[in-house]
């Protein structure tokens, strides 16, 4: 239940208070500038809504899926939910499935990349992720025991990536566990139906007659989007930020350009569109289902600039 204290400290505090602290944390976390009336407009009140949602789901521990495409700023929009939350003293932990990649040796040792399937030349696609780990962290969350999160660090293996020896353990009883990333929310499909979804976007289309023109990869990634299931289970009400998916990979290399200038590494714009190339053929199913979805709670409708130009409730 919301706490009485926790209701009095939300409104004891202005708008332009909470945004110049959550903007202070975002900032020095992700080094990107919040735009203060997205934030009033949008983010604030959907944290208020997050709010009430754990509040009538009588949820001890709420559990929100964001789930948003490639350079979509999903990660900056978790952060600024993240800080937003905490400022009215509620706990949170923000996970990304990125972090839930298998390790290098287990990936490598998958027989659709044994096999030299084109989808699992690098990390992301479904079957790339340790799906059980996941599953026992949102359980324990959920149950208020102790449990871990993994880093990942796709520097590792020349790009290729691998699991970080860090990892970030959580003693406390979350009031909110937050999951984001490009594939959160997907669901299993067909082959038929899969190729019928493909052939509504031209753009889509010839990317995926370039990578498997024949249909003989793409069955081993759909089979393996199954075993996520278990995981959106476990999600309380998702949170879908909607893209344009013609702009994803411009959106993806300019990410990637802005984390070059803070570190020094990362991969050129080609990389870039080879690597998100077969991504985009999952992102064009969650395009279409996730609006669906039954247990989607809310939309923000993302523009060119990565700002919400509307935020609609299901």
């Amino acid at each position: 239940m919301q706490r009485a204290e926790e209701i009095s400290r939300y409104v004891e505090f202005s708008p332009d208070q909470i945004f110049g602290h959550v903007q202070d944390q975002v900032k020095l976390e992700t080094g990107v500038d919040i735009d203060k009336e997205a934030f009033c407009e949008y983010y604030l009140p959907l944290a208020n809504n997050w709010i009430k949602d754990r509040q009538d789901q009588k949820n001890e521990t709420h559990v929100v899926g964001i789930s948003a495409a490639q350079g979509t700023g999903k990660t900056v929009f978790a952060s600024i939910m993240r800080h937003t939350l905490a400022f009215m003293d509620y706990k949170v932990v923000v996970t990304s499935i990125d972090d839930f990649y298998k390790t290098h040796k287990a990936r490598t040792a998958m027989p659709e990349h044994v096999s030299g399937n084109p989808l699992y030349e690098n990390r992301g696609l479904p079957g790339t992720h340790d799906v059980n780990l996941l599953v026992e962290a949102i359980t324990d969350a959920m149950a208020g025991r102790p449990f871990w999160l993994p880093r990942y660090n796709k520097s590792a293996h020349e790009g290729r990536g691998d699991r970080s020896a860090e990892v970030v353990q959580v003693d406390k009883q979350l009031d909110f566990f937050i999951l984001e990333g490009w594939c959160v929310g997907l669901e299993p499909i067909d082959l038929e139906a899969f190729n019928e979804v493909m052939e509504t976007s031209k753009y889509v289309f010839n990317i995926l007659n370039e990578i498997d023109l024949e249909r003989t990869s793409v069955p081993a990634a759909l089979a393996l989007i199954e075993s996520y299931q278990e995981i959106w289970d476990l999600v309380h009400s998702f949170t879908f930020l909607r893209a344009p998916i013609e702009g994803v990979i411009e959106n993806r290399q300019e990410q990637e350009a802005r984390m070059i200038e803070r570190t020094g590494k990362g991969m050129s714009p080609d990389q870039i569109e080879a690597f998100v190339r077969p991504y985009l053929l999952f992102t064009l199913l969650i395009n279409r289902f996730f609006p669906d979805r039954e247990n989607l709670k809310y939309i923000l409708d993302i523009g060119g600039d990565h700002l919400p130009t509307k935020m609609s409730t299901t």
